[in-house]
């Protein structure tokens, strides 16, 4: 296939896609400006009644100011239409041409940016995620058992390998918070760009490739929150790739599927309730249930041994298997008074998740992991600004054009929650934000619930049937029932 008419196509002839990708940017950037303006002129105010000048904290302000302003600009330049048609022609040209790698370039650009743009957002403050990383990674460092060290690590034990090597790593540079943060977040870029090579290279998709590296959420989540959600989620794609579209049944790809699948169990549980999905599909073997639906639960419990002395069962017990997130109840909560769904939360968590993957059971178990990303979070009974990242490769993927509205209202929304916990209560009295910030949660979980119905319609409309795995899910992708 020819892939520099489509590349040509990409960039010139998808306006709206551009404008609105645009107008995402803006908005986001336009967000990052509001805290640090806000700080330049607090800082300000106060040296001149105390007339004490911090030069310091006015180096982090100058850092702050002058990196919003840079993003602004270019988010501006990014909207202004592109009219030239000597650049136009220029381009055009070279991409038509065999000689000229576009796609190299392009892919190395983005790449290059989604990097820059996630590192560069670690400046935009302080993260309680990322100091609860600094602790965790130290004591795996110190090979201490972190169950039993800290009560902010809920989590299974992969990640904090990572972390404890990443300190390691650090400890022999600079042994400084920051450079270990910024470590950090370069380690989860690599990630998201490993995501990213993913839904180009087996899901035949570009734009989402592009979608996905440079929505400003994902930026946010890996560079300024540095969440690792996308790891779990990196290794449950490939795991799940590698075992079931394996057409040689070669051993060893089978054999690697299941361990990523365990270490995406036991790096973050998101994935926790799948393989009851895998044994309730009814397109796989009983062989197939047994390998993806038992073992990895077994390897997921097994990688708990080694903490179980010294103190940290009761960690385990209580910060991972006992963690309960803050009851905020998106969806339910329009049916029922928080107060009654105190204790059966989990049970309509877990039982509209069963039902939705019994539901499905007759479809490709791609496309069900797929369906499984936007309910797990749809169903949630609690909700933080991570979750919204968890269902993206689902939503770019199925979301049609609902996708670019989810991506707007999510990151406009993990922005003002952030805000109000660094205690912005001046600026959080703005009416608007008030508004947005009462309805966020209900508005981006009532988008994966017309999504989730949206897909269901569309493969109860017309099965998959001849049609290959990439072919159906760019079908569903399309607008209107029909896919036109």
């Amino acid at each position: 296939m020819n892939i520099e008419p489509v590349i040509g196509r990409l960039v010139f002839h998808k306006k709206k896609v551009m404008r609105i990708t645009s107008l995402l940017f803006f908005a986001f950037f336009l967000l990052l400006m509001i805290p640090a303006v806000r700080e330049i002129c607090i800082g300000f105010a106060e040296n001149l009644k105390h007339k004490n000048l911090d030069y310091s904290k006015w180096h982090n302000w100058l850092i702050k100011w002058g990196i919003s302003c840079a993003l602004f600009a270019l988010t501006l330049i990014s909207l202004v239409p592109v009219k030239l048609s000597v650049v136009r022609n220029w381009l055009t040209d070279k991409f038509m041409k065999r000689d000229f790698p576009s796609l190299l370039i392009i892919l190395l650009l983005t790449f290059a940016a989604s990097v820059f743009l996630r590192l560069l957002s670690v400046y935009l403050g302080r993260s309680f995620d990322a100091e609860s990383w600094f602790i965790v990674g130290k004591a795996a460092r110190e090979h201490l058992n972190i169950y039993r060290e800290t009560s902010r690590y809920n989590y299974g034990p992969v990640y904090s390998w990572f972390l404890g090597f990443i300190y390691f790593i650090n400890e022999n540079f600079s042994f400084q918070y920051n450079d270990f943060r910024r470590m950090v977040a370069l380690f989860l870029s690599l990630v998201d760009i490993g995501i990213g090579i993913i839904l180009w290279k087996r899901f035949r998709n570009l734009n989402a490739l592009f979608l996905f590296l440079l929505n400003p959420l994902s930026i946010l989540c890996s560079g300024y929150f540095n969440q690792f959600d996308n790891l779990a989620i990196l290794f449950g794609i490939s795991g799940v790739l590698l075992y079931f579209q394996n057409e040689e049944q070669n051993t060893l790809f089978q054999i690697a599927g299941v361990l990523l699948f365990s270490l995406s169990l036991a790096t973050k549980h998101i994935l926790f309730l799948f393989p009851v999905w895998v044994v309730l599909n009814a397109r796989l073997t009983n062989r197939q249930k047994i390998e993806m639906g038992l073992v990895p639960v077994i390897l997921f419990a097994l990688s708990f041994v080694p903490y179980l002395a010294n103190g940290g069962l009761p960690g385990i017990l209580n910060n991972v298997l006992g963690y309960r997130s803050i009851p905020q109840y998106p969806l339910l909560g329009w049916l029922l008074e928080p107060a009654e769904l105190g204790f059966f939360s989990m049970y309509i968590f877990l039982g509209l998740l069963l039902s939705l993957g019994f539901i499905t059971r007759n479809q490709n178990i791609i496309l069900q992991f797929l369906i499984y990303l936007s309910g797990v979070v749809a169903f949630s009974s609690g909700m933080l600004p991570n979750y919204y990242v968890i269902p993206m490769i689902a939503v770019i993927l199925l979301g049609g054009r609902l996708k670019y509205f989810y991506i707007l209202w999510v990151t406009l929304t993990a922005v003002i929650q952030d805000m109000m916990f660094k205690g912005f209560t001046e600026f959080m009295s703005n009416s608007v934000l008030n508004f947005i910030l009462n309805i966020s949660d209900e508005v981006a979980v009532f988008t994966l619930v017309i999504i989730l119905v949206r897909t269901l319609l569309k493969i109860h409309h017309q099965p998959q049937n001849s049609l290959s795995l990439v072919e159906y899910i760019n079908w569903i992708d399309q607008p209107g029932l029909n896919g036109k």
